[in-house]
This record gives structure tokens, C-alpha cells and sequence, in this order.
């Protein structure tokens, strides 16, 4: 049986690979300077599951923090005698139960993600798509999702979905922000409105 068409070691150039069609080696080689450009095999599928999972799994600690009680920073009194209640409130969010299961998600999807990123680097190279983005860049999330899409479009002619995606979360993240803003001056101006002298107290 002959081999299969792909990107191989130069038997003749020592640390470079030639691409093999099935038949005979190409002129073009990966590592040196080629009026070829690297390309993955004909109808080389670039969509794996561990891309969807590094793209999608980071808004599940979003979605969280929707759900922490960010209001109540400012649910105190400020003529209470008290002088803890100011404290109190403010730490409120950051021991909610919410909170700190938020933080445990982020801190396990941040190193699922990496490893993800590992699987699908892996998976890459195993359906013969030459030098595909390297997963450390995991480690900065999202510049893996953005960086390996566009180096497989340049491999295979397709596969800018996670880009979209992480982009798309990356907007969906400013969004939120914004929310938890809006959530948290609603509990400034409800204080406001209560304290003596101002308009509706």
C-alpha cells in the first residue's frame, strides 16, 4: 500500500518536511522559505471538538457573574451607627456563594481550556495540517482561538468559526460588564434617594 498524502520528514534535508501527494514529494518544503505555501490535504476537516470546547466553555463563569449580588455593595445605611455596616455590605458580593463558585469555574475552565487547546493542536497535526498555531498561546486566552483559526484558514481554505465565536465572547463579556454596572449604580441611586435632603427620602 502506498502512503498516504501528507506532510512528512525530507528524506534527503535533514529537520525540514516535504509534502507527499500520494505519488511522488512536492517542490515546496515547511521550514525554508517556498514559493509554496503550506497547505493541509485536500478536504481536511479543520472544525474539531476541542476548539469548540476552548471558544465556548469560558462562558459558563460569565454567566455566573450575572447572578452575584453586586447591589448589595451599596445596601447600607450610611447614618448607621454601626461603622462595620458599610464593610459589611461591601464584602457581600465577594462571599456570596455565587462568587466563589464563579471563581472556582473560571479557574477550572481556564486550565480546561489549555489542555483542550493541547487536544486539538494534536488532533491538527494528526489530520496532516502543517505547523498549525501552537497551543501554549492558551495560556492568553482568547489569542488561541483567534490566532490557530487564522493559521488553519491559511492551511485548509476554511474553518474562521471559532473566530467568530470568540469574538462574539469576547463582546458578549463587555455586555455583561456593563450590566453589572448598571446593577451596581442602581444600588447608588436607591441609597441616594434615601438619605435625608434628597429628592423621594
Amino acid at each position: 500500500m502506498s502512503t498516504p498524502a501528507g506532510w512528512y520528514p525530507d528524506p534527503s534535508t535533514p529537520g525540514v518536511q516535504r509534502y507527499w501527494d500520494g505519488q511522488a514529494w512536492s517542490a515546496g518544503v515547511a521550514g525554508h522559505r517556498s514559493p509554496y505555501e503550506l497547505k493541509a490535504p485536500a478536504g481536511t476537516d479543520p472544525n474539531t471538538v476541542w476548539i469548540w470546547l476552548v471558544v465556548l466553555l469560558p462562558l459558563a463563569p460569565m454567566l455566573f457573574a450575572l447572578f452575584i449580588p453586586w447591589g448589595s455593595l451599596f445596601e447600607f445605611d450610611p447614618y448607621a451607627t454601626d461603622p462595620s455596616a458599610a464593610m459589611q455590605a461591601s464584602l457581600a458580593p465577594y462571599t456570596s456563594p455565587v462568587f466563589i463558585l464563579s471563581n472556582v469555574v473560571s479557574y477550572a475552565v481556564y486550565g480546561l481550556c489549555i489542555f483542550f487547546a493541547y487536544r486539538d493542536h494534536r488532533e491538527l497535526l494528526a489530520r496532516g495540517v502543517p505547523r498549525p498555531f501552537h497551543w501554549a498561546w492558551a495560556f492568553l486566552n482568547p489569542v488561541y482561538s483567534i490566532g490557530r483559526s487564522v493559521v488553519v484558514k491559511r492551511r485548509t481554505g476554511r474553518g474562521l468559526g471559532p473566530l467568530w465565536v470568540a469574538i462574539a465572547t469576547m463582546v458578549l463579556s463587555v455586555v455583561v460588564a456593563i450590566v453589572i454596572s448598571v446593577v451596581a449604580f442602581a444600588a447608588v441611586f436607591d441609597m441616594m434617594r434615601t438619605m435625608p435632603g434628597m429628592p423621594g427620602a
